[in-house]
């Protein structure tokens, strides 16, 4: 992830991003807060930044979690976390 930073507290809208590669190809992203899915994208290429915008002024108070999923083109996948205070 690049930015937020982790730990970080957000107020209101929150565009998280983050960089993401793979020798293969990359074929899928899915970004999921608190472990629910809540936006998905194919890709192409070996590497792309991407981003999400977060509207966590309906979230509740607290700690939250942010997962970025990355599937490539032979089905592979790696998951990134990130940990954000609302």
């Amino acid at each position: 992830f690049r930015s937020p930073t982790a730990g970080s507290t957000v107020t209101g809208d929150a565009t998280i991003r983050a960089s993401v590669a793979d020798t293969d190809g990359l074929a899928l992203i899915e970004w999921l807060i608190d472990g629910r899915s809540v936006f998905s994208s194919s890709l192409t290429g070996t590497s792309s930044g991407v981003s999400y915008v977060w509207k966590g002024q309906g979230a509740t108070r607290g700690s939250h979690t942010v997962t970025l999923v990355i599937t490539d083109v032979t089905g592979a996948q790696a998951r990134g976390t990130l940990s954000l205070v609302r």
